[in-house]
Order: structure tokens, then C-alpha cells, then sequence
């Protein structure tokens, strides 16, 4: 009767734990489900702002930009949407200005040279 007993009791303590961590995990892809669905609203936002506020020559040059370097490309498309919308650049902005904006985003970076001796 006592091994019965142990028995049941391990059985609904295993039974908890399993619904614990079941929960847990449908928690935790909750979560995750929401964040990425904010992300790819906020890209979306960020991509509309940019038809707006780049010229064709200059969305391709981002894109370029991207496929390289894509922190980069995120930052400058974050830093592009900040200028207008705090009125900062005047819109459309073409391909020489976007890389002006480039250069001055650069500019903090060293730049690494190899001589050779």
C-alpha cells in the first residue's frame, strides 16, 4: 500500500513539472512570437519612411549596403528616418547625399592601412 502510495505521488509530482515547464515554454513562445511581430512591424515602418525619403539611386545604394554590411544598413536607415523626421535633411534625398551622410557616420571609424617595410 505505501509503494502505491509513493508511486502516485511521483506520478503527479512528474505530471506538474511537465505541465510546468509546458506552460513555460508556451509562455516563452508567446513572448517571442510578440517581439518578432513588433520587429517586422518596425521595419515595415522604417521601409515606408524610406520610399519616402530616398530616391530610387539611393534606395538601391542602402540595399547594396545591406547585402555588406547590414548593421550598418540598419543604422543608417534608423539615422535617415530620425533626420527627417526631425526635419534635419530635405527630402528626397539622392545618391550624393546619402553618401555625405554615409562619410559623416564614418568619420569616428578608423580606417586600417598594412605598409609594408
Amino acid at each position: 500500500m505505501t509503494d502505491e502510495a509513493e508511486l502516485r505521488n511521483l506520478r503527479e509530482k512528474r505530471i506538474q513539472e511537465l505541465q510546468s515547464q509546458y506552460s513555460e515554454q508556451a509562455n516563452a513562445q508567446v513572448e517571442a512570437e510578440i517581439e518578432a511581430e513588433s520587429k517586422a512591424r518596425e521595419a515595415e515602418l522604417i521601409a515606408n519612411a524610406l520610399r519616402t525619403i530616398l530616391t530610387s539611386e539611393a534606395r538601391d545604394r542602402v540595399a547594396r549596403l545591406e547585402m555588406g554590411h547590414p548593421e550598418l544598413a540598419e543604422s543608417i536607415k534608423v539615422h535617415l528616418v530620425n533626420l527627417n523626421n526631425s526635419g534635419r535633411i530635405k527630402t528626397p534625398v539622392d545618391d550624393n547625399s546619402l553618401k555625405s551622410i554615409l562619410q559623416q557616420l564614418q568619420q569616428g571609424k578608423r580606417e586600417t592601412t598594412i605598409r609594408r617595410i
